[in-house]
């Protein structure tokens, strides 16, 4: 199945056309009363509406698929720093909050820390950064992306069998955490 709010690319006699995401959107069913209450006492949506493929870059317009995710009762958003759109999203979301007149206080935002952020000394900026690039204010939930460190400015996936882009300096998670 396609991620909601992917591009869909279809060729024919070289003609590639993008299926419009929003539409993708407003054909899901949605069940938004599920929560999992967390150790914190919060209560997270089940259901989160992931954005890794939602960007400009990728030919789709973000803010119908914001606007068109909270239309169909998302109220738990998945970002991360490595998908490189989190402006992008906040962006969306606080315009289509407010078109909504939808509260912060009733969505439930999740962000990753970066693989290459690892060292102890990178999270708090990493996390300000994020913080700041979405623009609706603290994290619900920030996870580590990937219990993998790899070396700093490295964007890649890590070469599992050559370790090339292991950052040998973070000794496990214990730091990170």
């Amino acid at each position: 199945a396609l991620p909601i709010c992917a591009p869909t690319t279809t060729t024919s006699h070289h003609h590639t056309s993008i299926m419009s995401a929003a539409a993708e959107v407003s054909s899901v069913k949605v069940n938004v009363g599920m929560t999992i209450k967390l150790n914190t006492g919060a209560e997270m949506p089940s259901i989160g509406y992931g954005t890794k493929n939602i960007s400009h870059k990728a030919n789709v317009d973000v803010q119908s698929c914001v606007r068109a995710a909270l239309k169909k009762g998302y109220r738990h958003f998945d970002c991360a720093e490595m998908n490189g759109n989190q402006k992008e999203i906040g962006a969306a979301l606080r315009k289509a909050m407010a078109a909504l007149e939808i509260s912060r206080d009733d969505l439930f935002i999740t962000s990753k820390l970066a693989h290459d952020h690892h060292q102890p000394r990178d999270v708090e900026v990493a996390y300000t950064r994020t913080v700041e690039d979405l623009g609706v204010g603290p994290l619900d939930l920030y996870l580590v992306h990937m219990p993998i460190a790899i070396k700093k400015g490295s964007r890649c996936m890590p070469d599992m069998q050559t370790s090339m882009f292991f950052n040998p300096s973070v000794q496990g998670l214990a730091g990170t955490w």
